[in-house]
């Protein structure tokens, strides 16, 4: 059998910056097991910041796995995972691990377009990935998939002083959280490239938490992304939906709490669905045109402060009919316009003066 081999480098942005920085690099073989604590799986030792070594993964198309089990791996440099055309390589911890980083974790991606490549990245038991700068997928462009698993009471901190940056250049990017599993992050886009933002999804389960900055679901045309939501809580500081390319909530539990809750213009991709759970939202902003917007089953949508005579002269039956929104001081504005619509069905939305979370 062909020995298994992973090229695992932590950068600076790049291998060229990392020589910049002074740092030398250590490269993942696998030669003696899966072990990442094991010196002799690394051409230059096991990478720590006490030894300033950058590392890359990529190389060998066979799949590849790197395992911290049940240890503290200290803090490292820069971690960049995948870049070739058909590499699938994995990264595992396991117990009470634990990884830091200085700088990001990258998922590099295929490095050209490609179906083949896959990196994945899994926590379970109590262990804990905490990222110092960004978490970001495709970095390097092409396409490929990037899974993150998140299982049990595992926490991963990603860059929550930068953000989490999902779907570059195309690359497929699926983010579950499941159990009692937290995800934390600053800013959370997903489809995110100038050019070509890949879809991407986000998964929450059971009792997950995740807390975010500024979400972004849909950012660029390209992309298609979306949150599941069939559990947990989910805090946010906003959440829009569909900003420039197709975005979609599907809540069939848990609770979101988020500052303002945006849902654009389906022809550019805001779909909103809740048949089961709750959204509190300080704000609701609606785009112009037909907003696919729909409460229904045990489904709830509560917004801060009694706006209910804002809008009690758009409804009919059981359709809210609202156009363009205007912001201002905290309050919502909503403007008449047929092709826009609210369908409640037999879901709930509730103006309620509360206080802040």
């Amino acid at each position: 059998m062909m020995k298994r081999v992973l090229v695992l480098c932590m950068v600076v942005a790049a291998l060229a910056c990392s020589n910049a920085y002074g740092l030398a690099v250590t490269t993942w073989t696998g030669a003696v097991g899966t072990d990442w604590m094991d010196a002799g799986n690394w051409t230059a030792g096991v990478p720590s910041t006490a030894a300033d070594t950058v590392a890359y993964l990529t190389g060998s198309p066979d799949l590849a796995v790197a395992t911290i089990d049940n240890v503290d791996a200290g803090v490292s440099e820069w971690v960049s995972i995948g870049g070739t055309a058909d590499g699938q390589y994995s990264v595992e911890m396991k117990g009470a691990a634990k990884l830091a980083t200085v700088g990001g974790f990258y998922f590099r991606g295929a490095g050209a377009a490609s179906d083949a490549a896959v990196d994945n990245l899994t926590l379970s038991g109590t262990s804990v990935l905490t990222i110092g700068a960004y978490l970001e997928t495709g970095q390097m462009g092409g396409t490929g998939t990037t899974n993150i698993t998140l299982n049990d009471s595992a926490v991963m901190y990603a860059g929550t002083g930068n953000g989490s940056y999902l779907g570059n250049a195309g690359n497929r990017t699926n983010i579950y959280v499941n159990d009692s599993a937290t995800f934390a992050t600053g800013n959370l886009w997903l489809g995110y490239h100038s050019g070509n933002g890949g879809p991407c999804m986000l998964s929450v389960q059971n009792d997950a938490i995740v807390t975010a900055g500024s979400t972004i679901v849909g950012l660029t045309a390209t992309s298609v992304s979306r949150i599941d939501m069939d559990g947990g809580t989910a805090t946010l500081a906003s959440l829009v939906l569909g900003f420039n390319g197709t975005g979609t909530l599907d809540m069939t539990g848990g609770v979101i709490n988020t500052g303002a809750l945006r849902v654009e213009d389906a022809a550019t991709g805001g779909i909103i669905s809740v048949s089961g759970g709750t959204i509190y939202a300080d704000d609701l902003y609606l785009g112009m045109g037909t907003i696919m917007m729909t409460v229904s089953g045990t489904g709830m949508v509560v917004l801060d402060g009694d706006q209910m005579e804002k809008v009690a002269g758009y409804i009919a039956g059981e359709i809210l009919t609202v156009g363009a929104y205007y912001h201002s001081y905290g309050n919502t504005y909503l403007v008449p316009e047929p092709a826009s619509m609210l369908l409640l069905g037999f879901g709930s939305l509730i103006f309620v003066r509360r206080n802040r979370r």
